[in-house]
């Protein structure tokens, strides 16, 4: 299955609030073996959200949207998709009573506003959102599913984990996907790519290859997606080895690994010690090697 991500927002688009919605709900789709297409982000506005679906439905098993579902009048995200798949708002009372609860909670009267969030599309299948007045919906649509959640963070994690990722793991041929960053530094990214050129081109077809350059370093992600997980871990044992007798001197470390890090393990590993005298750094160097826990066996002074 593939899917794409919607995110709805002008403080989105106008740089006011980072998009962390969207790298989580990738991550959280490509576990479980989704393979997301494409993520957009548009504006609190009917046509905007209206065309973003008219394109992604037709390419896309799955859309996850989020955003638009709050109590105020820029929150349209509800009305539109009632409107798009020909349903009428209804009453429900599950969802009005979370909602009490919640502002009870919180010494806040329920107002009409609040009343409003409880109506929802007659045809969607609602998500309980425990942490939040705004429900979430889940949509049926043809052959397609179609889910919106709230915009705020931490209310749409959980709706993610508690509704939505246990529905689509039912629905979805699992598959497992192993990935492994490997870092490398003092070689630019393009005579890099020259030098696995063919060992690239040799990769086989369910592996992907990717180069991730940073300032000074340069990061090679290994994908294998595959049906069995003991051959896929096999083979990315075999491309690593491989990766390591053609780059025996620049790879440094692997996956969240960093070169302080690496340095602390070879200090504390070959019982040396380290100082450092800093001009104009604001002590940054020695902020970045006592960051490592255990720096103080090997970290004299500055």
């Amino acid at each position: 299955m593939n899917a794409s991500i919607l995110n709805i927002g002008n403080e989105l688009l106008n740089g006011l609030v980072v998009n962390t919605n969207a790298s989580y709900i990738a991550r959280q789709l490509d576990g479980i073996g989704v393979y997301v297409k494409r993520i957009d982000t548009v504006s609190d506005s009917r046509d905007d959200i209206v065309k973003s679906l008219e394109y992604h439905l037709p390419e896309s098993d799955i859309v996850v949207i989020t955003g638009g579902l709050g109590p105020t009048n820029d929150d349209i995200t509800k009305l539109t998709l009632a409107d798009k798949f020909g349903m009428k708002l209804q009453f429900h009372q599950p969802s009005y009573d979370n909602i009490k609860n919640l502002l009870k909670n919180r010494g806040i009267e329920v107002s009409e506003t609040n009343r409003q969030q409880a109506m929802l599309p007659d045809g969607c299948v609602v998500l309980a959102n425990t942490q939040g007045t705004a429900p979430g919906m889940w949509f049926n649509v043809n052959s397609k599913i179609v889910v919106s959640l709230p915009g705020v963070p931490f209310e749409m994690k959980y709706l993610m984990e508690a509704e939505v990722l246990p529905r689509l793991k039912k629905r979805v041929q699992s598959k497992t996907i192993l990935r492994k960053l490997f870092l490398t530094t003092g070689i630019p990214e393009s005579y890099l790519q020259d030098i696995l050129r063919d060992w690239e081109s040799a990769l086989a077809e369910n592996t992907q290859l990717a180069y991730l350059p940073e300032p000074g370093i340069v990061k090679l992600r290994i994908s294998i997606t595959g049906d069995d997980q003991k051959a896929v871990s096999e083979q990315l044992s075999l491309y690593e080895s491989q990766l390591r007798k053609i780059l025996p001197h620049e790879i440094f470390g692997t996956d969240n690994e960093t070169i302080e890090i690496v340095v602390g393990k070879m200090l504390a590993n070959r019982g040396k010690t380290i100082s450092v005298a800093e001009s104009c750094t604001g002590g940054y160097l020695s902020h970045l090697i006592t960051s490592v826990p255990g720096s103080s066996n090997y970290f004299m002074e500055e």
